[in-house]
């Protein structure tokens, strides 16, 4: 048979993909959350639910906010809250709560007073 060479050569490398597909059973996935995104959070933990409900494992990087609902993926044994906060114990940094782990708080006044955008309303 002329393409006897050729169909073995297929079914060895088929047999070959499928023990290396077999292999690969999870991910190590990073999920990073923007400065404030409260709208982000919701979306973001909806994609690190479906990602640990199919095997992966998911570490989330986001900077502390103990306004926004605790997250629901909080107890997966694959997944692992990384949170971050800033010095600010002197104050001095705008929209950052005055504490050695500041929280990011947005000046929802000033977000919405006159259409301003809170970039737009800091005077420095």
């Amino acid at each position: 048979m002329k393409y006897k060479g050729l169909v073995s050569a297929f079914i060895n490398t088929f047999l070959l993909l499928q023990l290396t597909v077999d292999e690969v059973t999870s991910l190590n996935v990073l999920i990073t959350h923007p400065l404030y995104g409260g709208s982000h959070v919701l979306t973001l933990q909806a994609l690190g639910g479906e990602l640990l409900n199919r095997g992966h494992k998911v570490t989330t990087l986001m900077f502390r906010d103990s306004n926004l609902p605790t997250l629901k993926n909080l107890n997966h044994q694959n997944f692992t809250l990384k949170e971050l906060t800033v010095n600010n114990a002197n104050g001095k940094i705008p929209y950052i709560s005055k504490s050695k782990e500041g929280e990011f708080r947005l000046p929802m006044e000033l977000v919405w007073e006159n259409g301003n955008h809170v970039v737009w309303s800091y005077k420095m």
